[in-house]
């Protein structure tokens, strides 16, 4: 079902993260089947951004769970507009131009909320794009889901929280 040969973007990131994240099968599926939707030069700016992001956060923290760098998993990238329309969303959204969704791994849960709160504060107020977070889920006082951040490239401030 791939179409396109996948390749290394930066050091740390590839353009199937981008097209697949973490996505369900069927969302998969549709990203592929509808891939000539894609501006990969926007992909590829998407990337570049997500590895700058990285490189931040491993010049701010050092993991707590190990002695290797802390990565930033790409939950959801570019969405095909069909796979929006079929999860009942306006078929608008940023991520059928570019935009990421990411969370810090390599670390505790806990480091990777504080590490997601700390974005907020550092590009809450000054990021030019749609800039939001998930905030942490928690299950008895206890952190079971660090949230994420959502980064796009609109070209002009945008806040919110899921």
């Amino acid at each position: 079902m791939r179409t396109i040969p996948n390749r290394q973007i930066t050091p740390n990131f590839s353009l199937y993260e981008f097209i697949e994240g973490k996505l369900p099968s069927m969302g998969v599926q549709m990203n592929w089947k509808n891939i000539q939707q894609m501006d990969i030069k926007k992909i590829e700016s998407a990337a570049i951004h997500a590895q700058s992001i990285r490189d931040l956060i491993n010049k701010e923290f050092k993991s707590d769970n190990s002695n290797t760098e802390i990565g930033f998993s790409i939950n959801s990238g570019w969405r095909c507009r069909e796979w929006e329309l079929h999860q009942k969303r306006s078929g608008n959204s940023q991520h059928v131009i570019s935009a990421y969704d990411a969370t810090p791994t390599n670390c505790s849960i806990k480091q990777a909320a504080s590490i997601i709160g700390w974005l907020y504060h550092r590009f809450s107020r000054s990021y030019n794009g749609g800039f939001a977070i998930k905030k942490p889920t928690f299950e008895n006082g206890k952190i079971i889901l660090p949230g994420f951040v959502h980064f796009d490239f609109r070209g002009h401030m945008a806040r919110w929280e899921y």
